[in-house]
């Protein structure tokens, strides 16, 4: 449940300027970022 948090924070500092709606954070969430 951490990482899951972690990857979110991730997504959120890729899209500073606008929020991903809900079915394009979820499919972010997915992705393996280093």
């Amino acid at each position: 449940m951490t990482q899951n948090l972690t990857n979110r924070r991730w997504v959120l500092v890729d899209y500073p300027d606008s929020m991903p709606s809900e079915d394009n954070f979820d499919l972010q969430v997915g992705l393996d970022i280093p």
